[in-house]
Order: C-alpha cells, then sequence, then structure tokens
C-alpha cells in the first residue's frame, strides 16, 4: 500500500519548523495509519469519501485510514510515510503537512494549487475532502 515506512530515512528531508504542532500530530496520526493499512486493500476513493461525509461520527483517526487507503491511487506513484516518531519528513509528508496548514488558515489559493501539483482532476475534490476534514479535527 504504501511504498515506504522506513526507521531512518535515507534521503530525508528536514523537519519544517513552520508546520504547527496540531499539523505534525495529525502526520503522526497519518504515519500510524500507513503502518495499519500497508495490508490493506485500496479504498475506492470516491465510494471512501462518500461514507465518510454520511457519517458525522468519523473521527481524526478514521479521516487519516481513509486518506492514507487512498493516496496511492491518487498520486502518480505510492506515497512515502516514515514510521511514527521519526523526526524527518518525506516530501509527501512535506506536502500533505502543506495542504493542512492551507486547509486550517483557509487559504484555497495554495490548497488548489498544491492539490493541482499532485493529484489528478478526477479525485480532487475527494483528497480534498478528507485533508480538509482532517485540517478541521485539530
Amino acid at each position: 500500500m504504501v511504498s515506504a515506512l522506513r526507521k531512518h530515512p535515507s534521503n530525508p528531508v528536514p523537519m519544517a519548523p513552520e508546520l504547527p504542532a496540531p499539523v505534525m500530530d495529525i502526520l503522526t496520526d497519518v504515519r500510524r495509519a500507513g503502518l495499519v493499512c500497508r495490508t490493506a486493500a485500496r479504498a475506492d476513493v470516491f465510494r471512501t469519501c462518500a461514507l465518510l461525509a454520511s457519517d458525522n461520527r468519523v473521527t481524526r483517526t478514521g479521516f487519516a485510514k481513509a486518506l492514507v487507503q487512498c493516496l496511492t491511487q491518487v498520486l502518480a506513484k505510492k506515497p512515502v510515510l516514515f514510521r511514527p516518531g521519526v523526526s524527518e519528513l518525506s516530501f509527501d509528508e512535506r506536502w500533505l503537512g502543506s495542504a493542512l496548514c492551507a486547509a486550517r488558515r483557509g487559504d484555497a489559493a495554495s490548497f488548489a494549487f498544491l492539490m493541482r501539483r499532485r493529484v489528478q482532476a478526477e479525485d480532487r475534490r475527494c483528497i480534498g475532502f478528507l485533508i480538509q476534514a482532517l485540517a478541521r479535527e485539530t
């Protein structure tokens, strides 16, 4: 499912000091979900989002799990998620952190730019929904 869950990254990107603590907490949840989901079946992006949108009891962990299951489908290559506790961020984690920050501050232009850079047009709405839902859960 997830291409790499590494203890020690071979080509780390230094941790971004500009990412606020709540966003780092979300990324930790996403990393944990990556550990659980790496053997799980892929989830259909549209169906997953439709189910989550109709259930107001979904937790941050549920959104993180759904996001990890769908990211492999929508990104050009499998996302790299490090193990929880690793201080460095992968490129994919940095991108997700930037998208979460944009969503948290209501910066629609930056959020749209980040979605256009990595996600196919037909999947942007669903992945955007999952990321924005995670951003609201802080």
